[in-house]
């Protein structure tokens, strides 16, 4: 069969769908990336920023959290854990942010994963044992503020 001229197998038109499919997907997260940071609209999503470090999406995330910009703030700390799961700070930030904003089954879990990496800090248990006596959940929240006096 010809295409463009060339003769192809079917074989080689495959591999070169599948390869066009790739960079095509690959163009579709990175602009959903740019949009979810905030850092482009629509129109201008074709010219890639320069790509944030983890430190730099963190610090723009701890002062947004600081001016009060939420949603904001939660956005740059997910793409934090899009690229390190497991930062404890990004979780516990993303966690908090979570339980404020009423999302308390992912607050939740992100809470627990950032005690599960710094388990000797007193100030994600105390969050922690908050969120569960929030939830009702008793014995986990007392388990939790014993580990914070304890």
């Amino acid at each position: 069969m010809r295409f463009d001229g060339v003769m192809r197998s079917q074989s080689t038109r495959r591999f070169t769908d599948r390869a066009s499919m790739g960079k095509r997907y690959s163009a579709a997260i990175l602009l959903l990336l740019i949009l979810l940071c905030g850092g482009a609209s629509a129109e201008d999503a074709t010219v890639a920023p320069p790509a944030a470090s983890v430190p730099d999406l963190m610090n723009e995330g701890r002062q947004l959290l600081q001016q009060g910009e939420l949603p904001r703030a939660l956005q740059l700390f997910e793409a934090v854990l899009a690229v390190d799961g497991d930062n404890a700070e990004a979780l516990f930030n993303a966690g908090t942010l979570h339980l404020r904003m009423n999302n308390v089954e992912r607050g939740l879990d992100y809470i627990k994963r950032s005690a599960q990496l710094v388990p000797d800090n007193a100030r994600v248990r105390l969050v922690l044992a908050q969120a569960y006596e929030n939830l009702r959940l008793v014995d986990q929240a007392i388990e939790e503020y014993r580990r914070v006096v304890g």
